[in-house]
């Protein structure tokens, strides 16, 4: 089966929407790759980054909403932590067959 990282995704019950950046108004600064904004149940998601560096900024937003929902803050804010589970996620999915993400559906 193949995933594909798409235009929204549910946790907790709650539907996530991703916007795929593409101008550099919507970038909080040039170094932001993404964001979360749990109280708009919205992530971000800079586009014309390499496919791996953008899955793993998915899955590190990914992180983001989980954390939020399960109540975590003190970890939510630790982006060491939250980064370290991305990549360990991002990687078990990369060892699986096929691409994470179907590239007609993103753009990217």
């Amino acid at each position: 089966m193949r995933i594909t990282l798409g235009t929204s995704f549910k946790v907790a019950n709650i539907k996530y929407n991703v916007r795929w950046m593409t101008d550099v108004e919507e970038q909080v600064d040039a170094e932001c790759l993404g964001s979360s904004e749990a109280s708009k149940s919205l992530i971000k998601i800079r586009r014309g980054e390499s496919r791996n560096t953008t899955e793993h900024v998915w899955f590190h937003e990914l992180v983001h909403t989980v954390l939020s929902a399960l109540g975590r803050e003190e970890l939510n804010s630790d982006e060491g932590f939250v980064d370290g589970l991305a990549g360990l996620f991002h990687q078990a999915m990369k060892s699986k067959r096929g691409n994470l993400y179907d590239e007609r559906e993103t753009g990217i």
